[in-house]
């Protein structure tokens, strides 16, 4: 029963890999295609960040368009979120107060559309 599960699997992967390369210069092109497109459209919204030690303080500058479901936080390196905030529309800043974090290093993130931008942050 062993043997024929594994004669089945090992069919199954040599027909899928055959398909692939037969079918790959297709593929490859639409996705090419679709990736370009898809680099123009998320343009549209990026953010600033500026952060003051003494006051420990983030503010988060947001330019561009936004989509109702926008938003900003803060995650530690391991990627559970600690402080969130959603964009309002015509919201274009946002303050973070970061006193209560430990020292250590944090990421911004930024979701807007279909897109998520992170950058780094490192509290001493």
């Amino acid at each position: 029963m062993k043997k024929q599960i594994f004669t089945v699997a090992v069919l199954m992967i040599g027909m899928s890999v055959s398909l692939a390369t037969n079918e790959g210069g297709k593929r490859g092109e639409r996705k090419k295609k679709a990736t370009k497109e898809l680099v123009i459209e998320n343009t549209e919204a990026s953010f600033i960040t500026k952060y003051t030690k003494e006051s420990h303080k983030l503010k988060v500058e947001i330019t561009g368009n936004l989509d109702p479901n926008a938003s900003v936080s803060i995650t530690n390196q391991r990627g559970s979120s600690l402080l969130f905030s959603i964009v309002e529309k015509k919201q274009k800043n946002l303050e973070f107060d970061l006193s209560k974090l430990e020292k250590g290093s944090y990421n911004i993130m930024f979701i807007a559309k279909d897109e998520i931008r992170i950058k780094k942050i490192v509290i001493n």
